[in-house]
Parts: structure tokens; C-alpha cells; sequence
């Protein structure tokens, strides 16, 4: 266990020496069984960046196996979280920007300009507001993933990471909510920040 440890904090002071940074995009949600769904608690929720654990729950500390790999995006997510992962694709006309408005967008110019080969989904296949141009995952999005309050605990426990502030309270809160609910998971991706 020490020796696992100890290989992640070289790793982590080997991202701090290259001054690499990536911030997480959270997401806390509960399964309502009387609609069989869940349901968002709370979305884009502020963590601090945390070095030692995010490389960790993205799948990228070298020489560790998390214990629960990355799953990717849930299909089942709920369509606050959907809002947030998927970015529709708009024309830059006022009739666009102003009902989009309030939304994360890509606009349809500067995607073409990319030449990216990220896969465009229409709005029926994501149950989400039509657009004329589909629904993008932004590209600097990566390593999709969610967990429950058990196994998050896990995780920090079998690597002893202790969480920064802010990811610690929405670790309590999802606790709350599956003694309430009965099921609740974190759904999370990370966003390149250089």
C-alpha cells in the first residue's frame, strides 16, 4: 500500500513540475424509483483542483489500477447532466443565440473550422430540445465516469487520499442521498484547462 501511495505522489509532483492542470466537471444525482430515473441533486458542482485524486478517478495515475475503471457517460443520465456533457450545435443568427442562451453551445462555424472528428448526436437519441445541427461532446472533455458514495470511499481508502474541501462535501452529500434514496452516483469528466 505505501509503495502505491508513494508512486502517486511522485506522479502527482511530476504533473506539478510540468505545470499540467485539469479541472472536473461534477455532477450529483439520485435514482427516483417512482419514475424509475434519476434525477439531478446538483450539476456543474465546484471542486477545487486536487492533483492526488483526479488523476486517479480519470483513469491517468501511472503504475494504479483504480478499482472501478472509467464506464464512460451513463446512458441513463438525467437530462440536467446530459445539458452539461452535451453542447448543442448552433448557427451564430440572433434567433439561435437568443434561445440557447443560458446553455453551454458550439457554434456550427467553429466546429466546421476544427475539422474534428468528434461524433455528432442528434437530439432524439440523447431525449434532448431539438437542434437543427445535433449535440457535441465539447472536445476537451474526457475520461467520463461515475461512481456511487461506496465506491468512492473505496477508492480513497485503498490509495489513503484524503479529498480537498469541496469534493469531501459532495462526497457527504451523495452519502445523504443514497440513506434517503437508495441510489445516488457521481457522474464526472474532466476538462483540459491548457
Amino acid at each position: 500500500m505505501e509503495i502505491v501511495v508513494g508512486m502517486i505522489k511522485d506522479y502527482v509532483q511530476q504533473i506539478a513540475a510540468m505545470d499540467f492542470s485539469f479541472s472536473i466537471h461534477l455532477c450529483i444525482e439520485f435514482y427516483f424509483s417512482e419514475t424509475q430515473e434519476y434525477r439531478a441533486y446538483a450539476t456543474n458542482v465546484e471542486c477545487e483542483i486536487d492533483l492526488e485524486l483526479f488523476p486517479l478517478l480519470a483513469g491517468m495515475a501511472p503504475n494504479t489500477e483504480a478499482v472501478f475503471p472509467n464506464r464512460g457517460f451513463p446512458d441513463d443520465a438525467s437530462d440536467q447532466t446530459r445539458y452539461q456533457y452535451f453542447r448543442p450545435i448552433i448557427d451564430s443568427d440572433f434567433e439561435s443565440l437568443s434561445f440557447w442562451r443560458g446553455f453551454d453551445f458550439i457554434l456550427k462555424s467553429v466546429l466546421d473550422s476544427l475539422k474534428n472528428s468528434t461524433p455528432i448526436h442528434d437530439a432524439d437519441s440523447l431525449n434532448l430540445l431539438p437542434c437543427p445541427y445535433g449535440y457535441i461532446v465539447d472536445p476537451s472533455f474526457h475520461s467520463a465516469s461515475f461512481l456511487s458514495p461506496q465506491e468512492i470511499s473505496i477508492d480513497l481508502e485503498k490509495y489513503s487520499i484524503r479529498p480537498l474541501e469541496l469534493f469531501s462535501t459532495s462526497h457527504e452529500v451523495l452519502k445523504k442521498l443514497f440513506s434517503q434514496f437508495g441510489k445516488s452516483r457521481m457522474v464526472f469528466w474532466f476538462d483540459d484547462m491548457n
